[in-house]
């Protein structure tokens, strides 16, 4: 399956990602497909990255600094694994776990599979441009399971 570019119109002057091949139809190699891909992402190294317009995915830290919530604008926090994501039209949304890589990255990536419309891969890319992320094997599996499910016509 290749990455090809799908990004919102204020993400425009952003490079086109490189494109990137996996075969998710067997499920263990997949999902060692997927963490090379993931460990070859960005660093951590922020409490707190934006990495689809508005939304963001953090830590615990971010979530309860209100300085680092004020400077990125942030309007609401939604803490995994507590709250279910909803719809906050006019402000940005935080997604943190405790860490900020497993749990919250998951529910993210999962959201941009249902409601953008990006396949998995598609998905992985677009966030570790912006946040180094590495759902846990259990996670990803999910996540193959899902994307296997809506890309079946």
């Amino acid at each position: 399956m290749s990455y090809i570019t799908r990004l919102p119109a204020s993400w425009n002057d952003m490079p086109p990602p490189r494109k990137v091949d996996i075969d998710l139809s067997s499920p263990g190699l997949a999902v060692d497909q997927l963490e090379k891909l993931l460990f070859t992402g960005k660093a951590i190294i922020s409490h707190a990255d934006e990495v689809w317009p508005r939304l963001y995915i953090g830590d615990q830290h971010c979530a309860e600094n209100r300085a680092d919530l004020n400077k990125n604008r942030i309007t609401h926090v939604l803490s995994m694994p507590e709250t279910l994501l909803q719809t906050y039209p006019q402000g940005k949304v935080l997604v943190h776990c405790h860490v900020g890589v497993s749990r919250s990255a998951t529910l993210v990536l999962a959201y941009l599979m249902l409601k953008q419309n990006l396949t998995l891969v598609e998905a992985i890319c677009l966030v570790k441009e912006n946040r180094g992320v590495i759902p846990n094997r259990g996670f990803l599996r999910q996540l193959i399971d899902l994307n296997r499910q809506l890309n079946t016509f």
